[in-house]
């Protein structure tokens, strides 16, 4: 996959399967995290999207897990787990205050990411 091309665009170039994407953002986020990012009320439905087989969340919650999962990554390359995890859910001046989690959930991914990015070069704005 060239390095422009997105995971979203291209599910297939995930080096896993999606259930494993998706227990991984289980263990790192928590199911109620998963859920709020897929934007459904159901916290029973992560578990389950985890298991190979299993129907899977809609294109566009799976958008958005994707881009979760690799700002997840990217985070923790730099950061402990639990930083990773507070980042998500903390305020984000780069996000207007809101959480990343939430800014997600509404689909600003790009933004997000960029909100990530800035994170992990250490280049908060003063």
């Amino acid at each position: 996959m060239p390095p422009t091309e997105s995971v979203e665009n291209n599910p297939a170039s995930v080096p896993y399967g999606v259930s494993e994407m998706v227990a991984n953002l289980n263990s790192f986020l928590g199911v109620t995290l998963v859920a709020t990012l897929a934007n459904v009320s159901d916290r029973t439905l992560p578990p389950s999207w985890a298991r190979e087989g299993a129907l899977l969340p809609n294109g566009e919650s799976l958008k958005r897990l994707f881009a979760a999962q690799r700002i997840w990554f990217q985070i923790t390359e730099v950061e402990t787990e639990t930083i990773a995890r507070v980042w998500f859910i903390g305020k984000n001046p780069e996000l207007g205050g809101q959480a990343p989690v939430m800014a997600l959930r509404e689909g600003k991914i790009t933004e997000t990411e960029l909100a990530a990015k800035i994170f992990t070069k250490g280049s908060w704005p003063e």
